[in-house]
């Protein structure tokens, strides 16, 4: 499956359909328990109704079975309910991969060159929202997980003298992506060791021109800390390789060290940090009753939230397979703290009543025990792939604000100087969204402490360039320009130190369109921050407006309302609130754009993005009392404001609705 998806019996490739690939795809990444037939059928029919899609699955199995009988081998096991490959009959390509995650040989390590052929299921035709999203979220972990080994054995045949090996490892991993900054400093520092400075010069400029081009960002100070080493010639060679010493070859002692000149990427596990963002751990789920969940749904549903968890980068989640240890014994959360080094643990059960699924979650502290979150859910047993989705997302955007806020207590009172980067950023963002101006300004003083004390913390980038996002709405910046400017270096940054940070990736797309009218390049951006992570509301909200400027209205909305909807308790709901109603109003549907834009009123009343589309909003609906108190608190929270700057640079590519923008708000009374 690595690099496409197919089938071989003894040197022979099987023709198997579309769909039955797609299914066998599947059951393959689930070796460990047999999956339910609803819920594949609903994943690869989706547009189906429950009875037609069960039809559609009896016939790709018939042409399965057919298959495999023409090739003699029976390798799917079938029943009434489940489905799946049977164990030691088939050989999977990333279960062989997956072995090979701690490698640390050479052997092992070239393996992985020859294994890894591609992206997981490369080029397969879209199947339906599901299956897709399944296949971006696997696609993703496989990628990484390619990443990591290539770089471990880059590093490895560099020490023992290989450069030339090194080189070839450094390039294909560029090949894979190219915006990864690590990558191209690996390689530099490969072609540098081989003795070819030169080259490795050239590709510092390829990483300048790739990072201009794609993210419109300048390179790391690392970076351009290794290409002044490079270029310091013969000052610069002792460290590059060792004097007197052949550039490959048997003499070329193993102890070399290249710490003096660059720390290889990899470094083995790290221990967990003492403080930053939380870590919870997701314990495996309890069946209840006389009649239990089938263990492959409470399994899946763990480790959706898992990766729902893990793509949002609020928290620091343990790995499902790391949890599987508790499975069959009894809740101790002292004994989960000292295990897994946890601040914070999800535990529950899961049973039928009646023709319903009951789930009990809880979220606990782990040192003290205390409950800070209990919910029941009740679903129709009847769609339990559906059910498993909605469940799991349900129970993320409570968890989510649930652990901010007790986070908030936890660092209150806490003094100036104790407080770690994570700390910082935590309280920095609650006082961003107050957008009040003196607040807002400490709130920036606070993330730069932050980078200062920990200068590769991804999210305290991404936060500072959410703050010069408001700071440039809001009218507050003295110097738009270089705020722009400085937005655009912190999101480069953010992704720099975490290419899989989305909300850097969206707020990086936003604000190409909101700053530079780049709509094919945000539009990029957008989609590779929900292919990381499609279930993240705030990147999902980010990516709203680019749709509404460019006209597709309808996806602007859908985006904003899924937003919404994946976080129902968000403490910065007003945020949310506010692109809805954007995205309404570029749909010249100013009814809606009104009632979600004084819903965000309500939550906060200084955001002046959105006070100034609600009154444009009322003008158009011709309730013209409630305007202009409005306009008098644009005046006040932006004493300089005026229709005319704010329109002519609007990225809302209608011409005709920009100019209708402009006279209401005239007519409200705005300067």
């Amino acid at each position: 499956m690595l690099g496409g998806c197919g089938l071989r019996v003894q040197g022979r490739d099987l023709i198997v359909p579309r769909k039955a690939r797609a299914l066998l795809a599947y059951l393959a990444s689930h070796p460990t328990h047999p999956t339910a037939r609803d819920i594949v059928a609903k994943l690869l029919w989706p547009l189906n109704s429950a009875a037609q899609a069960r039809h559609s699955l009896r016939q790709s199995l018939l042409e399965l079975r057919r298959v495999f009988a023409a090739a003699d081998i029976a390798p799917l096991q079938a029943d009434a309910t489940t489905l799946r490959l049977i164990s030691g009959h088939v050989r999977v390509d990333i279960d062989q991969f997956q072995a090979l995650a701690g490698a640390t040989g050479m052997a092992e390590l070239a393996a992985v060159e020859q294994l890894y052929r591609g992206p997981f299921l490369d080029c397969f035709p879209a199947i339906g929202r599901d299956f897709d999203q399944w296949v971006g979220r696997e696609r993703t972990g496989w990628v990484e997980q390619a990443l990591v080994l290539m770089g471990r054995l880059a590093d490895l045949r560099l020490v023992e003298g290989d450069a030339t090996g090194a080189v070839a490892v450094c390039q294909r991993m560029l090949g894979i992506d190219a915006l990864r900054e690590d990558h191209h400093r690996r390689l530099m520092r490969a072609l540098a060791y081989g003795g070819r400075p030169a080259e490795a010069v050239r590709q510092y400029h390829d990483c300048v021109a790739v990072l201009r081009r794609d993210l419109d960002v300048a390179p790391s100070e690392e970076t351009e800390a290794l290409h002044r080493r490079i270029r310091g010639g013969d000052a610069v060679r002792d460290l590059i390789r060792p004097a007197r010493q052949p550039i490959s070859g048997e003499f070329v002692p193993k102890t070399f060290d290249l710490s003096a000149f660059d720390q290889p990427a990899y470094r083995g596990p790290e221990p967990r940090p003492r403080a930053g963002p939380p870590w919870i751990a997701i314990l495996p789920l309890r069946g209840h009753g006389p009649d239990p969940v089938p263990d492959y749904f409470a399994a899946g549903l763990v480790e959706d939230i898992t990766g729902m968890l893990a793509a949002m980068r609020e928290v620091v989640v343990i790995s499902s397979a790391s949890s599987l240890i508790f499975r069959d014994q009894p809740t101790d959360l002292l004994r989960v703290r000292e295990v897994l080094g946890v601040g914070y643990v999800v535990f529950g059960s899961i049973g039928r009543v009646g023709r319903h699924l009951r789930t009990y979650v809880e979220l606990a502290e782990a040192e003290s025990g205390a409950v800070l979150w209990t919910h029941r859910y009740m679903t129709a047993d009847l769609e339990l792939f559906a059910a498993q989705e909605d469940i799991a997302q349900k129970v993320v955007a409570t968890l989510v604000p649930t652990i901010h806020q007790a986070e908030m207590r936890r660092i209150q009172g806490k003094p100036p100087e104790s407080l770690s980067a994570y700390d910082l950023v935590l309280k920095a963002r609650d006082l961003t969204y107050r957008l009040e101006p003196r607040s807002f300004e400490q709130a920036g003083q606070l993330l730069r402490r932050a980078i200062a004390l920990d200068p590769g913390y991804a999210a305290a980038h991404t936060t500072l360039a959410q703050w010069f996002s408001l700071r440039l709405g809001q009218g507050w910046s003295p110097d738009p320009g270089a705020d722009a400017r400085a937005l655009e270096d912190a999101a480069g940054k953010a992704i720099r130190h975490d290419f899989a940070d989305a909300r850097a990736l969206a707020m990086l797309g936003h604000n190409r369109t909101i700053l530079k009218r780049d709509y094919d390049g945000a539009i990029g951006l957008l989609d590779r921050a929900l292919s990381v992570a499609p279930n993240d509301a705030e990147s999902l909200m980010w990516s709203s407006p680019t749709f509404a400027f460019v006209g597709e209205t309808a996806e602007a909305i859908r985006r904003a309302e899924r937003a919404i909807s994946l976080a129902p308790y968000n403490p910065f709901a007003f945020r949310f609130q506010h692109f809805l109603c954007n995205a309404h109003y570029w749909a010249d549907d100013c009814e809606a754009a009104a009632h979600w834009g004084l819903k965000s009123l309500g939550e906060n009343p200084n955001y002046t993005s959105n006070i100034r589309l609600v009154i444009a909003s009322l003008v158009a609906l011709g309730r013209i009392a409630e305007v202009h108190p409005l306009a008098n608190r644009v005046m006040e929270l932006q004493p300089d404001f005026r229709v005319a700057a704010t329109v002519d640079r609007h990225a809302s590519q209608d011409v005709r609705a920009r100019e209708r923008y402009r006279m209401r708000l005239i007519e409200a009374g705005l300067p």
